[in-house]
């Protein structure tokens, strides 16, 4: 629920739908968190001020791809609740993780799962898509590889999980409205990719939004 499923679904999904549509799209994970931890959670009710927060969030999201928001090709409508339901199951596997994991160390369980979904995915590839297509002795694959696989994902995790335990399901998943923030800022800074009045309102729209769902 929190790797295989996400990973498969979103990736499919975006190569149907812009990233920022994705983006928008992922980010409804918060949402779903809401409403699964309103019934599986005890002390985690969904309340009018959460939902207001996260809903300005979502639209401040919103704001700041509205020039990139837009499908790819005819599976767009396929690709879009390809991503909803990635969103929807991160978000079911980070309540699950937050009432039945709330002892257990991060570091053995990020390692274990990935460890799994490597394999699960290094089988699917093989199975659907073979060996080629790739440049092997690529440096920059490698370095790609090393860099989405060790900072971007193990470590992150990690931390997500540690902080699964000691916040709540919907204050952990508020980090993906956030990191498109991220994302917009690096490429405004290393790529020079334009930024504009109405992403830097969407920014301070989404800032205020978590602000008001976590007061």
């Amino acid at each position: 629920l929190m790797y295989i499923i996400p990973y498969a679904l979103v990736y499919w999904g975006e190569a149907h739908i812009s990233s920022g549509l994705a983006a928008v799209l992922f980010s409804t994970q918060s949402l779903f968190v809401v409403v699964f931890s309103h019934h599986l959670l005890d002390g985690e009710r969904a309340t009018p001020r959460k939902w207001g927060g996260l809903l300005l969030g979502l639209g401040g999201l919103t704001l700041v791809f509205h020039d990139r928001i837009q499908w790819l090709d005819r599976l767009g409508l396929a690709g879009m609740i390809a991503v909803l339901a990635a969103a929807a199951s991160g978000g079911l596997a980070l309540v699950l993780l937050r009432r039945h994991r709330k002892d257990e160390e991060p570091l053995p369980a990020v390692t274990a799962q990935l460890g799994l979904t490597a394999a699960t995915f290094t089988l699917l590839a093989l199975a659907l898509e073979g060996t080629g297509g790739g440049d092997w002795a690529s440096p920059r694959l490698w370095l790609t590889i090393l860099y989405l696989g060790i900072p971007g994902t193990a470590v992150a995790f990690v931390v997500y999980y540690w902080l699964a335990r000691h916040a709540t399901a919907m204050v952990t998943s508020l980090s993906l409205y956030c990191s498109p923030l991220f994302a917009v800022l690096l490429g405004w800074l290393v790529l020079s990719e334009g930024l504009g009045l109405a992403g830097l309102a969407g920014a301070v729209v989404v800032l205020v939004g978590v602000a008001v769902s976590v007061r």
